[in-house]
């Protein structure tokens, strides 16, 4: 009569194998499991049944310490398995970065996980690899100084020869520019700041002049690296198109219609007037190596496309170079390059062409979309 007396109460005790039910005489299999802190795994699941955080059921999260998912094989740190820990793994997510990683230049990545080792400008000069063309020689870089025939880049403008540059007025707008001969490269100077018409320049060795052709009578100063140009005085010669320095005489040669003038760069005055008959230059050069002076007859004159020896003894012109096909490129410059030992004719057609005395003065164009420019001179070097 014992167990009908308690026959109505449940059976509460707890089975720590949950495959094992309660058999309880009146009620049957019934059975409680222990799960302490109710995240829904019993306790024999569970591998903390004291943390809610943690069970079976439970995210691994990295770094703390803690077997969240109950499983010993999921990492906790180093989870890229390279052998160090977060501590002194720099990527914990990549197994190629590592404190025993190499570093691997210009990608980006800290690879050996130290911030000392280079990633990009190896030279340390200041420049990174996409415009430093030698990263690992801190005398090469954009910019540098190009030591002459040397066949090596320094100023990575993809030519290892040093610049060799000229010097010309674009039309449009009266500004000075300069070309590099070896390179193509064009660099603007600055304005003038004065009105210029199909006129020319000449260099000295010291000082660029200029003449103003048809916009005036006028001899200037030119500064070849702002371009501004300063007043020297009037010479009182109408359209005076060609120029050059001679440095034999002192003087400055000028050609105008049928006819080349001598000025004195210091008083300005006209100290020889030579009638050119029939022959009126567009450009004048002088040629230091053979001591001679040039002139070219753009179109000007009734020989288009030829190229003179003057002589200024008795004024006479000897062609050196014929264009039989009628090259007529008007209003233009000439120069000689001693660098090259060439010399160098542009034009308001935008046409730079090439005489080479060696090859008989033999022409050859070099470039036709330059735009229209007058005057053309050697110049100074320098940056």
């Amino acid at each position: 009569m014992l167990g009908l007396a308690f026959g109505m109460v449940a059976c509460t005790w707890v089975n720590l194998n949950p495959k094992e039910a309660c058999l309880d005489p009146c009620e049957g299999p019934v059975g409680t499991q222990v799960d302490e802190d109710a995240d829904g795994v019993p306790a024999n699941l569970d591998c903390d049944d004291t943390n809610a955080a943690v069970s079976p059921n439970a995210d691994e999260v990295p770094y703390t310490g803690v077997d969240e998912d109950c499983d010993p094989s999921t990492p906790d740190d180093d989870l890229d398995e390279d052998g160090f820990g977060v501590a002194e793994d720099c990527d914990d997510a990549n197994a190629e970065v590592s404190p025993k990683a190499k570093e691997q230049s210009y990608d980006g990545v800290d690879n050996d996980c130290d911030p000392k080792t280079l990633d990009d400008d190896l030279d340390q000069d200041g420049q990174t690899i996409d415009v430093d063309c030698d990263d690992r020689n801190e005398t090469i870089y954009l910019g540098a100084p190009e030591i002459c025939d040397d066949e090596i880049d320094q100023d990575c403008n993809g030519n290892p020869a040093c610049p060799i540059w000229v010097y010309t007025v674009r039309e449009d707008d009266d500004f000075l520019r300069r070309f590099d001969l070896t390179s193509d490269l064009i660099e603007p100077r600055g304005l003038l700041g004065v009105p210029f018409d199909g006129g020319d320049l000449a260099w000295d060795g010291s000082t660029m002049w200029m003449v103003d052709g048809d916009a005036g009578t006028n001899l200037y100063t030119v500064d070849p690296t702002t371009g501004a140009a300063t007043l020297v005085g009037s010479h009182g010669v109408s359209s005076l198109s060609g120029l050059t320095y001679d440095p034999v005489s002192g003087l400055l040669l000028g050609s105008a219609d049928e006819h080349i003038v001598q000025i004195d760069p210091v008083t300005v005055a006209v100290v020889e007037d030579a009638e050119t008959p029939y022959v009126s230059l567009d450009g004048l050069a002088y040629d230091s190596f053979r001591s001679s002076r040039l002139g070219y007859d753009g179109g000007a004159g009734g020989f288009a496309g030829t190229l003179f020896l003057i002589d200024l003894y008795d004024s006479s012109l000897q062609p050196v170079y014929v264009d039989n096909t009628n090259f007529e490129r008007p209003r233009g410059g000439l120069a000689y390059v001693p660098d090259l030992d060439e010399v160098y004719y542009i034009d308001q057609g935008g046409y730079l062409s090439l005489f080479v005395p060696a090859h008989n003065y033999q022409r050859y164009s070099l470039e036709t979309n330059l735009a229209a420019h007058d005057g053309l001179s050697y110049g100074p070097q320098d940056p």
